[in-house]
């Protein structure tokens, strides 16, 4: 049961009982058991990934061999997370040699996506080409094509017209051509950092001017030399997330479960498919950005203050996606179990950062209820030819795929040890479902549940202590980097 720390105020998960800790053994081991089907008819182009004539992933004709750098980040990863779970296995927590192996976990969650961008045949190409493509983002051409950002923000009819725009611009707020407005001005300003992001091209043996040919077909933008340089830098930076949502998921974890929490917390999100398998894309910036949302709330409601810098962290949030809306829930339910902690107040503070953070975008003529309204319906019109009942489950089924079916398992027998945090998120994915709004690719959509859910799997994980502990924990770890390679050697997630 949990207990409170009398000199730091710190929230510990100590030692459950039997069934909490048999609970856990159960959970690796049918997710383990889950992995190796799921890639077993991986393999032999058995799994389902969508439905037949509205919209699935994509599986390689042929998949290729990870290769000896994926295999280092993973096996960075598995060291570090083992690491990790030897100084935490005791509530005596080994402090310095958690903090290095979280200094492990960050850098091998970086690594990961580029080597194994890397070790694809023509994958740095593809990736490239990703940016500059309508269907893969659509961000860059609207930089390309629009000089002025005052100017394109302004104009919410055109930024929310499926005709005009692609279809990722219109359905969502401006913060994402925003930050491809940042870094094109950025290498605008920097020659010798436009030359350093060409420098790739030439270890992969590809011309730039051979990219900025096929970009001209994949893309709508006006693009020249300069955006070649913009989307190659687009491909490092886009991954700088993932070590700040490990970091994130630490945090949330430490500061409303417990240390240990937090150290587990970690490990598993350092381990989720979805964080991976989509590079490049914006989603991983998504699931950081959510994340510190959920941990700097945990933070707040123990010091009972600040409450207005979660609401500026949420309305950061809400310019990338309107999806962060959805945190409200499990804001909400660690609220109650918090004992209500700020009182009402505590809300009226969060809306009033959200509303701040808006400001400055609202004043170079950003409407955010227009464009909510706008990009809602252009969603719709996308999914009106997708089946709601056959999505209802594919979509679940997409949860699991993508965050791991041992993470799943884990958060699932998670209950009653997550204090309100689990709570939220289980209804928050209830109402998602049902509500049908989004049908398919929730795999990538949905990602910035899953580092909140890394949380609600490690306080199952630690009922656990010593040897059973350590074993179980590498166990979920090792199958978990199981399926990052799978998913991502034998899927084409995203393409030009």
């Amino acid at each position: 049961m949990p207990r409170q720390d009398s000199a730091r105020g710190l929230h510990r998960v100590g030692v459950g009982g039997k069934p909490a800790g048999m609970q856990a053994v159960g959970a690796v081991g049918s997710g383990l058991l889950a992995v190796f089907v799921i890639l077993w008819l991986l393999h032999w182009h058995l799994l389902p990934l969508g439905v037949r004539g509205e919209w699935h992933w994509r599986q390689r004709d042929m998949a290729f061999w990870p290769g000896p750098a994926v295999m280092l980040a993973c096996a960075l990863l598995l060291v570090g997370a083992a690491l990790a779970l030897d100084a935490a296995r005791r509530e005596a927590i080994a402090r310095r040699q958690a903090l290095a192996s979280i200094v492990a976990l960050l850098l091998g969650s970086y690594l990961l996506p580029g080597a194994i961008l890397l070790a694809e045949p023509g994958g740095y190409g593809r990736a490239t080409l990703s940016v500059f493509s309508d269907l893969s983002m659509g961000y860059l051409s609207e930089v390309s094509k629009n000089p002025s950002f005052r100017t394109w923000l302004r104009d919410t009819r055109r930024r929310t017209d499926l005709g005009l725009v692609p279809a990722r611009v219109a359905t969502h707020p401006p913060g994402p051509v925003a930050c491809f407005y940042l870094l094109d001005g950025l290498v605008r300003s920097h020659p010798a950092l436009a030359r350093l992001a060409m420098a790739p091209f030439r270890l992969v043996g590809l011309a730039p001017d051979e990219v900025l040919g096929t970009a001209q077909r994949v893309g709508s933008g006006r693009f020249d030399i300069h955006h070649v340089a913009v989307a190659s830098l687009a491909v490092w930076v886009l991954t700088v997330p993932v070590p700040l949502a490990v970091a994130g998921a630490w945090a949330l974890g430490s500061w409303w479960l417990g240390g240990r929490a937090g150290i587990v917390a970690a490990v598993l999100t350092a381990t989720i498919p979805s964080l991976f398998v989509f590079t490049p894309g914006i989603d991983a910036g998504i699931a950081a950005l959510a994340v510190w949302v959920v941990a700097l709330w945990a933070w707040v409601l123990r010091r009972r203050q600040w409450f207005a810098l979660v609401g500026l962290a949420w309305g950061l949030g809400l310019q990338m996606t309107f999806g962060l809306a959805v945190l409200g829930v499990a804001l909400f339910t660690m609220w109650l179990a918090s004992g209500r902690s700020g009182g009402w107040r505590a809300w009226a503070w969060l809306l009033g950062g959200v509303v701040l953070a808006h400001l400055p975008v609202v004043a170079m003529g950003y409407d955010p209820v227009a464009n909510f309204v706008a990009s809602l319906t252009a969603q719709r019109h996308i999914m009106a030819s997708r089946q709601y009942p056959a999505w209802v489950a594919m979509n679940a089924w997409d949860i699991v795929l993508f965050a791991g079916p041992v993470l799943v398992a884990l958060a699932l027998s998670s209950s009653g040890r997550t204090k309100g945090l689990g709570l939220g998120l289980a209804v928050t994915v209830v109402l998602l479902l049902l509500a049908g709004a989004t049908r398919g690719e929730v795999g990538r959509i949905w990602c910035f549940l899953m580092p909140p859910m890394g949380v609600c799997a490690a306080a199952a994980l630690v009922a656990l202590e010593e040897s059973a502990f350590l074993f179980a924990g590498i166990v979920a770890v090792a199958a978990q980097l199981m399926m990052v390679t799978g998913l991502a050697t034998y899927l084409l997630l995203v393409t030009p």
